[in-house]
């Protein structure tokens, strides 16, 4: 009914979606050149296949050489030209290729957005899986934790539920739209809560209420790197994740 104008990242979008190609799935490029198995690190590829065959999918794939494991892996155009996915996960820099990919990290004394009550910020960078550990163990520590003891025995509770953080950061993850340059993952950890925001609205056909719910068909904007995470049994590519968030709240006794 109107005439809108569409910012460069929706018109990627679009000519992507009209090739029924997606982000993650071409070539990446560093500079000015094509990205290659020498962009790659080695150690972060064997210690990714380490955990992937020794982990509840229990994956075994041909890993006698890198370009080989790459292949397996679904990472490479033409043979030696490495996807976006492949930098994301095992780039010796994948902030090179994309500079965006990235958490922000801001840890607040109060409830509000304050300067003042600023207390401290961390970029934090590296591969996805990387930033995905640095930044739960980050919110482990900067959290309230309650002892409580069954029986003999000291528990230790974190202040939010850990499988709804674990969630709700690989989600972020997962789900970014890395095409969106100049605007990081951002994390708001505030005295009264946890905020993630994501770079990237909801995929055409998803609506909040059914996110709520679960259960709908799973839509995936970056599916390599989904494939990735699910590899290690950090998702499940159900539809279920925020509907899991929730529950893990609810059971928490948090909203």
């Amino acid at each position: 009914a109107s005439d809108e104008k569409l910012d460069p990242d929706e018109i990627t979008n679009l000519r992507l979606a009209s090739r029924q190609l997606t982000l993650d799935s071409l070539s990446g490029r560093i500079y000015d050149r094509v990205a290659n198995i020498s962009d790659i690190d080695e150690n972060k590829l064997e210690q990714y296949i380490l955990k992937m065959q020794s982990g509840k999918r229990n994956k075994i794939i041909n890993n006698d050489s890198p370009k080989n494991i790459l292949q397996n892996l679904g990472l490479l155009n033409k043979d030696r030209e490495v996807k976006n996915a492949g930098l994301l996960f095992f780039g010796k820099d994948p902030q090179k290729a994309f500079p965006q990919s990235r958490i922000n990290f801001l840890i607040y004394s109060g409830e509000d957005i304050d300067s003042l009550e600023l207390k401290s910020r961390k970029i934090i960078e590296g591969s996805a899986l990387s930033q995905i550990n640095e930044t739960i163990d980050l919110i482990r520590v900067n959290t309230e934790n309650r002892i409580i003891m069954e029986g003999l025995s000291r528990i230790e509770i974190n202040q939010y539920p850990l499988p709804a953080i674990r969630e709700a950061i690989i989600n972020a993850i997962a789900h970014r739209d890395y095409a969106v340059v100049e605007s990081d993952i951002t994390i708001k950890l505030f005295l009264n809560r946890l905020e993630v925001y994501n770079p990237g609205g909801l995929l055409e056909g998803v609506q909040l209420e059914d996110l709520k719910k679960g259960g709908h068909p799973s839509r995936r904007r970056n599916p390599l790197i989904c494939n990735l995470l699910d590899n290690l049994g950090l998702m499940e590519q159900s539809g279920q994740g925020i509907k899991n968030m929730i529950v893990y709240m609810q059971k928490f006794g948090l909203e």
